[in-house]
């Protein structure tokens, strides 16, 4: 919920899917600092049941478990160095819709995944929903395979074996 992820802008995404009629669930994951956006009470008493989660999980296999269930990520971010919660839902098998900025396009650069502004987020997650997409498969796992340390470690080894014979 930090100002940076742009909470504002995702649950308005909800409200505005809630009120073309969109049928669905959200678990709305992760620690509450003080700083709660004011529009997050609100948004709780609009979707009411529609909530499935709300608040931090036990442990970080429990978040494994939500993300394996999950079907759509969508991502709002105005600021990120990496976009490691975004690799992990991939490697889980969600759908995700991405702001065509930041470090996102280099983990995927295809055109049905991001998007430039935020009507276009709502267009491209309610087609998404509308359409039954979402039940197929999303991308393939391997698309961010290469960070799974049994690959990158090979990348590392080789990256500190050259450092170690310039000194």
């Amino acid at each position: 919920w930090e100002y940076d992820k742009c909470p504002g802008e995702f649950l308005q995404l909800l409200l505005d899917l809630r009120n073309r009629g969109v049928d669905f669930d959200v678990a709305l994951l992760g620690e509450r600092g003080a700083n709660d956006p004011p529009e997050l009470a609100s948004v709780r008493n609009l979707l009411g049941n529609r909530i499935i989660q709300d608040g931090p999980v036990e442990d970080y296999q429990e978040y494994g478990r939500w993300l394996w269930q999950a079907d759509i990520v969508p991502v709002t971010a105005i600021h990120d160095f990496f976009g490691g919660s975004v690799v992990e839902a991939i490697y889980c098998g969600c759908h995700v819709l991405l702001p065509n900025r930041l470090a996102y396009p280099e983990h995927l650069n295809s055109q049905e995944l991001l998007y430039s502004e935020y009507s276009d987020l709502v267009e491209k997650i309610y087609h998404l929903l509308q359409s039954g997409t979402w039940r197929q498969p999303a991308l393939p796992n391997t698309v961010v395979g290469k960070y799974d340390w049994n690959v990158a470690i090979a990348e590392y080894d080789q990256v500190f074996q050259l450092s170690a014979e310039v000194q």
